[in-house]
């Protein structure tokens, strides 16, 4: 009784409860939407047999947050009314995820992927293009940082490809700022997403990007994207970052040669965005844009 606010983080079965919590004791509630797609909330609960019920009991909360303009359009077509919508994205400690001192290195370069090792992250696709690469850049090293339920499947598919020496794994690690730091580039290539939390840190770390242009990836590296298709086997130049199609091998592999080859462009795409994600996506932003929010229903008893 000492609480105001139910705040839910994704559509599951918690939110019956918090539904009848909410008019039992007179609270206001929000849930704010985590994925979209195949992988996201409301493909996930289709599956369920209450899924009906957890969508209606979605329905009567008081606020559902959209983190991105894909979950924003899904929240919609699921019937929410537009007056409980909410839109405020992920956020990321612009002071702690800063640039290192990456100096110049000569031919040698590293590229990083940061995340959870599941399907839809795409990584197998990273690694496939590492397999040209390597015969255009020899001294390439790519750094996997994180583990999940496919790691095994990529570990052999590395050694099925004859690039152990080029593919590294670091697992979970608590110095996932260094990486950062140390790499010349970032590259997400997911076949879905929210708002990922690695690509804003890359960002906020200075590293130039390359992401696969799904979900909040593209509201992210090219706000005034509008759809346009790439061409398969190409990329797109977004504001800051490059974009390419998820599942184009290829596509990676011209990406990330670009950005090797082409110093001005990444560093260029790395200032751009440090001082994007600073003004738009930095962490004191967005907790007053949740303050707002909560001020709000905490008054409109």
């Amino acid at each position: 009784r000492e609480y105001d606010i139910i705040q839910c983080f994704g559509l599951y079965l918690f939110i019956p409860p918090v539904a009848v919590m909410k008019y039992l004791f007179k609270k206001r509630a929000i849930a704010r939407i985590e994925g979209p797609g195949s992988s996201g909330d409301f493909h996930r609960i289709r599956k369920l047999r209450c899924g009906k019920l957890i969508l209606n009991g979605a329905k009567t909360l008081d606020r559902i947050i959209s983190i991105s303009a894909d979950i924003g359009l899904e929240i919609k077509e699921n019937g929410f009314p537009d007056h409980a919508f909410v839109s405020i994205p992920n956020s990321v400690d612009v002071q702690y995820f800063q640039p290192g001192e990456n100096g110049s290195r000569g031919k040698h370069r590293s590229i990083c992927f940061i995340g959870r090792l599941a399907d839809e992250k795409g990584i197998g696709y990273l690694i496939r293009a590492m397999e040209g690469i390597k015969k255009e850049w020899n001294e390439i090293k790519l750094f996997i940082v994180g583990d999940g339920p496919i790691r095994s499947g990529l570990e052999d598919l590395s050694r099925q490809l004859g690039l152990m020496e080029e593919v590294s794994f670091a697992g979970n690690t608590d110095a996932v700022l260094s990486y950062y730091q140390k790499a010349d580039i970032f590259v997400l290539p997911s076949l879905s997403e929210g708002l990922p939390l690695s690509l804003l840190e890359a960002l906020s770390c200075g590293l130039p990007v390359i992401a696969t242009a799904v979900g909040g990836n593209r509201d992210i590296l090219d706000p005034d994207y509008a759809g346009e298709t790439i061409p398969v086997s190409n990329y797109r130049v977004g504001e800051f970052g490059l974009l390419v199609n998820p599942e184009d091998v290829e596509g990676l592999e011209g990406a990330v040669l670009r950005l090797l080859r082409d110093g001005a462009l990444s560093n260029q795409m790395g200032k751009r965005a440090r001082s994007y994600v600073q003004q738009s996506y930095g962490v004191d932003r967005v907790i007053g844009q949740y303050r707002a929010l909560y001020s709000g229903l905490a008054g409109n008893e």
